[in-house]
C-alpha cells in the first residue's frame, strides 16, 4: 500500500498541472461547438484520460523502440515508464467508487487493485532488468510474462478511458449517448464517483504534506477524505431551535432559518452571506425568515417540491427536491432528503443529509423515532447528527438517544429544545442517557451562536 501512496502522489501531481491550466482551456472551448465543450471538460474536470492516453502513447513508443535496434534499452524503459505513468492513474479511478456503496463497480475495484498493484510492480521489475539486459528475451517465460503484463494493463487503461468519456459526454450533452450499448455500460458504473478516493484507502494518509497544501487551494477537490484530518472542515453555528449555519470555503448553508427565534443571537439583518436555505417543513419555528433571508441574499431555497413553489411564488429562487438519492448541487455539495415522522401542509416533513466533500452531514429536522433510521444507516452513513431532543413536537431525550443508537454516528448536536414552554429546557437529560446508549457518540452541546469545526 506504501506504492500506491508513491503512485498517487506522482499522478496527482501531474493531474495538477492539466488542472491549474484546464479552467482556461474548458473557457475557450466552451465558445464553439457542444462537443468542443466536452474536450474542455475532459481537460479541466477529469484529466485522468488524458493523462492514460500519454500512458498509452509511451506504451506505443516502446513497443514500437522494441521493434528496433534500441529493443533493449529504449523501448523496455518507455514500456515500463508508460505502465507506471498510466497504470497510476487506473488504480485511482478504480478507487473512486463510494466506500459505503455496494455496486458492482465497488466490488470489482476492491479485487483488482491489489492484484494490479502486484501485476504492476513484477511488470515494471521485468522491463528494468530487460533495459538493463539482465534477463534474455529468448527465454518463452520472460517473452509471456511481459507481453501479458502490458496487455493488460493497456486493456485497463482503455476501459478506465471508454467509461470516463462516456460519462463525461453524457453530462456535458445533457443526454446519455444514444447507443444501446454505451447506455447499459454507463448503468453498470451507475454510482460512479471519478474524483473521490476510497474513505478507508490506506494511500490517503500517506500522500505528502506538501500535496496536501497544494490540494487545499483548489476550489474542487479531487480527493475524498474523510478520515480524521482530512482537507474540507465544515464549521457548524447553532442559532437556537433547528436553525444552523454551516460554513466551508467560501459558502455558507443555513437550515430551518428562523433566526428570530427568542434564543437567536443575531437578527436577519446580522447575517453577512447566505449561499443556499434548506428547509425541513413549512411550520414556521423551520421555514422562519427562509423568504426574506432568500430575497436579500439571492439565496436558492432547498425543500420538497410543494413548499419550493409557494417560496418561488414570492420570487425566490427554488430548488424543489424530493425524498431519494444524493443530488449534486452546482458542484458545491450533494444533498438527500429522507423521511421524518411528523405532520405539516407543504408536500411533507423531511430530514435532510449534506455530503460536503466526502463529511455527511444529518439534520434531523422534526421527527419521532422511527426505523426509518435503520435504512438512513444504511444508506447514508451520517457522521455528524443534528437531533430534535426537546419532546412533545419531536423526539424526547431517549427517543434522541436511541436514535444514536442506530444511526451510530461520530458527532451529535442536540437541537430543538429550550424556545418553547412545553419542550425540554436543557440538554443534560440527553446526554446522560446518550453515555449509555451510544457511549462512542461524542454529543456537542452548543449555546446559541456557539459555532464548532468538523470533522
Amino acid at each position: 500500500m506504501y506504492l500506491s501512496a508513491i503512485l498517487i502522489d506522482f499522478n496527482t501531481r501531474v493531474e495538477l498541472i492539466f488542472m491549474s491550466y484546464g479552467d482556461k482551456l474548458n473557457e475557450f472551448f466552451s465558445g464553439n461547438s457542444r462537443r468542443m465543450i466536452f474536450l474542455g471538460h475532459m481537460l479541466s474536470a477529469a484529466p485522468h484520460p488524458i493523462i492514460m492516453c500519454i500512458g498509452l502513447l509511451i506504451v506505443g513508443l516502446g513497443w514500437l523502440s522494441s521493434k528496433t535496434k534500441f529493443r533493449n534499452l529504449t523501448g523496455s524503459t518507455l514500456m515500463a515508464l508508460g505502465l507506471l505513468f498510466g497504470s497510476a492513474t487506473t488504480f485511482i479511478w478504480f478507487a473512486g467508487t463510494e466506500a459505503d456503496s455496494f455496486n458492482f463497480l465497488s466490488r470489482l475495484s476492491t479485487a483488482l487493485l491489489p492484484l494490479s498493484l502486484t501485476i504492476l510492480v513484477v511488470a515494471i521489475v521485468a522491463y528494468g532488468l530487460l533495459a538493463l539486459s539482465l534477463i534474455d528475451l529468448s527465454t518463452r517465460c520472460n517473452v509471456i510474462l511481459l507481453k501479458y503484463a502490458a496487455i493488460f494493463f493497456v486493456l485497463l487503461m482503455i476501459m478506465v478511458l471508454l467509461v470516463t468519456s462516456i460519462f463525461t459526454y453524457s453530462i456535458t450533452q445533457s443526454s446519455l449517448p444514444s447507443l444501446l450499448g454505451l447506455q447499459t455500460l454507463l448503468t453498470i458504473f451507475e454510482g460512479l464517483m471519478l474524483s473521490i478516493i476510497l474513505a478507508n484507502f490506506l494511500g490517503n494518509t500517506l500522500v505528502s504534506v506538501s500535496f496536501i497544501k497544494e490540494r487545499v487551494k483548489l476550489i474542487s477537490p479531487h480527493f475524498r477524505n474523510s478520515q480524521p484530518g482530512g482537507i474540507v472542515k465544515v464549521r457548524i453555528k447553532w442559532f437556537g431551535h433547528a436553525a444552523f449555519m454551516l460554513t466551508f470555503r467560501d459558502k455558507k448553508i443555513l437550515i430551518d432559518p428562523w433566526i428570530s427565534n427568542p434564543l437567536s443571537p443575531v437578527s436577519v439583518e446580522e447575517l453577512e452571506q447566505v449561499d443556499y436555505i434548506i428547509v425541513t417543513h413549512d411550520h414556521f419555528d423551520h421555514l422562519g425568515d427562509a423568504e426574506r433571508i432568500a430575497k436579500r441574499f439571492n439565496s436558492t431555497v432547498i425543500g420538497v417540491p410543494e413548499l419550493v413553489m409557494s417560496l418561488e411564488r414570492g420570487g425566490v429562487q427554488g430548488l424543489g427536491l424530493n425524498m431519494g438519492a444524493f443530488v449534486d448541487v452546482n458542484g458545491v455539495f450533494k444533498v438527500a432528503l429522507v423521511p421524518a415522522l411528523h405532520t405539516c401542509s407543504a408536500g411533507g416533513p423531511v430530514g435532510v443529509v449534506l455530503d460536503i466533500d466526502g463529511l455527511r452531514i444529518y439534520h434531523m429536522g422534526d421527527t419521532s423515532y422511527t426505523a426509518e433510521f435503520q435504512a438512513i444507516k444504511e444508506v447514508f452513513n451520517p457522521e455528524v447528527v443534528l437531533v430534535p431532543i426537546g419532546g412533545h413536537y419531536t423526539m424526547g431525550p431517549r427517543e434522541a438517544a436511541l436514535a444514536l443508537k442506530v444511526l451510530t454516528p461520530k458527532i451529535a448536536i442536540p437541537m430543538h429544545y429550550a424556545t418553547f414552554p412545553v419542550l425540554v429546557k436543557t440538554a443534560d437529560d440527553f446526554v446522560e442517557r446518550a453515555k449509555v446508549l451510544a457511549p462512542n457518540v461524542k454529543v456537542l452541546v452548543l449555546k446559541p451562536g456557539e459555532e464548532v469545526e468538523v470533522p
